[in-house]
């Protein structure tokens, strides 16, 4: 079965940061990897509250299923979230951590 492509991103366009938000205090940035993977997205350290995020809409549910899939190196949590706001406010920072390292 064919799937569609909901988001796609390889870092290699200058507009490339344009497509993604990083929230208040998050460390990514677009780098050369020095390696076969052209640029990537490189986060600094660990965050509460999620880094990056993309700033297209991607919408998943138990009926509209997604497949994940990422290159990474680290323990790189993926996932989806309401939006880039850090807070503590219920439901204004719903975050849903669907790709997580094993030993997490």
């Amino acid at each position: 079965e064919d799937e569609e492509v909901l988001l796609e991103e390889d870092f290699e366009s200058e507009d490339a940061t344009e497509r993604w938000a990083v929230a208040e205090g998050g460390s990514a940035r677009v780098v050369a990897s020095g390696s076969l993977r052209g640029r990537v997205l490189a986060l600094g350290g660990c965050t509460w509250g999620g880094d990056t995020f993309s700033r297209r809409t991607v919408e998943c549910s138990a009926t509209a299923r997604c497949k994940l899939s990422f290159w990474a190196r680290g323990a790189a949590w993926q996932g989806f979230s309401r939006g880039a706001k850090r807070t503590t406010e219920e439901l204004e920072d719903a975050h849903s951590w669907l790709s997580v390292p094993k030993d997490s």
